[in-house]
């Protein structure tokens, strides 16, 4: 299997493991998206080693694979036209990227990985959409 086809099977294994509503755009790319302006959930592929503890090096060396996986809700404006944030709106637009994140945690720890699993979630609001990322490494099996 290559990266780019595992980054397309995490797309359908975290579809079927959610249980809230994903975005409906979805698909697996290689390379991080350079523009992130729409609702969108999609695995990409951002780097690829050798597994330093699986060698040979020199022969067929064991692949290990670093996905963003990335769900960005519309609608996470949280600030009023002067400028100011509203604290209802932050709680609203928080506890959605909250609820993201606790999906996305549960589902890599529960995660069969082939080789090694690392995981870190990092979350960001800009230009009224809601991200939440999760940096997935795993090997590609």
């Amino acid at each position: 299997m290559t990266p780019y086809e595992k980054a397309q099977q995490l797309v359908d294994d975290i579809v079927e493991f959610s249980e809230m509503k994903l975005p409906k755009l979805r698909y697996a790319q290689v390379g991080a998206p350079n523009v992130i302006a729409d609702e969108v959930f999609t695995v990409a592929v951002n780097a690829v080693d050798p597994h330093d503890q699986y060698g040979p090096f020199e022969c067929n060396p064991s692949q290990l694979s670093t996905f963003l996986v990335i769900i960005a809700w519309e609608c996470s404006w949280t600030g009023e036209n002067d400028g100011r944030d509203d604290p209802r709106k932050v709680k609203t637009v928080s506890q959605k990227l909250d609820d993201t994140g606790t999906m996305l945690w549960s589902f890599a720890s529960q995660y069969r990985a082939y080789l090694s699993k690392e995981w870190s979630i990092t979350y960001a609001l800009t230009g009224g959409v809601g991200i939440t990322t999760m940096s997935f490494s795993i090997g590609v099996d």
